[in-house]
């Protein structure tokens, strides 16, 4: 498989939508409610339904896994065709701290996010001469202060948000919000490593 295909098709192990138990809004419904009873299911009590510790556990060690297994497919290309000394690494938006931090059971929990998911990552170089040959941004040695205390604080407002109103549209608003935030840090990293990029090599 094309190096680029191996880039684009980093897909994560997700579960399927009909896995998911039915949002409890759905069920107080009534015309809804209804409708699904009539289907044969069943109300899953909130309990019931949220995520187990251990399956959230199991779970983002199923994404590490597959992230690094695609890692190491996609580097071991890089090799064959550019030569041993260019590798890509990865570069994730939303830091560590704030997964391992007082916002990680709402990120992981609330909102099912993964950090070896694809939103998360960019692919970058450790050196110069590898940004240019594969087109990659740089690496940043250390956490991008500007972007964790933007993501912090986008984390703890959305955070407080569903405290105050836990509704399936307001995660849903949340989730979307957070990847749209790394979204744009991901671009500009992108667009500030070319830039730099670009002077160097006019120099």
């Amino acid at each position: 498989m094309e190096l680029l295909d191996k880039l684009l098709r980093r897909n994560k192990n997700k579960p399927a939508a009909a896995e998911r138990p039915v949002q409890a809004e759905l069920w107080a419904t009534p015309r809804s409610g209804d409708f699904l009873r009539k289907l044969g299911m069943a109300p899953t009590t909130a309990e019931a339904a949220a995520p187990k510790p251990e399956s959230i556990a199991a779970d983002l060690e199923q994404a590490r896994l597959s992230f690094e297994a695609d890692h190491a497919d996609i580097n071991r290309d890089i090799a064959a065709k550019f030569g041993p000394g260019h590798a890509l690494y990865p570069f994730f938006l939303v830091p560590s701290a704030c997964w391992n931090g007082p916002h990680g059971a709402f990120l992981t929990t609330t909102l099912g996010l993964r950090p070896h998911e694809d939103w998360n990552i960019e692919l970058c170089a450790d050196n110069e001469a590898t940004a240019l040959v594969l087109d990659a941004p740089l690496l940043p040695y250390s956490e991008v202060e500007a972007y964790a205390e933007i993501i912090e604080e986008t984390v703890a407002a959305l955070s407080a948000g569903i405290e105050a109103k836990p509704t399936a549209a307001a995660r849903d608003a949340a989730t979307r919000e957070i990847k749209a935030v790394v979204k744009g840090l991901r671009g500009h990293w992108v667009a500030h490593c070319r830039t730099l990029l670009e002077g160097k090599s006019a120099a």
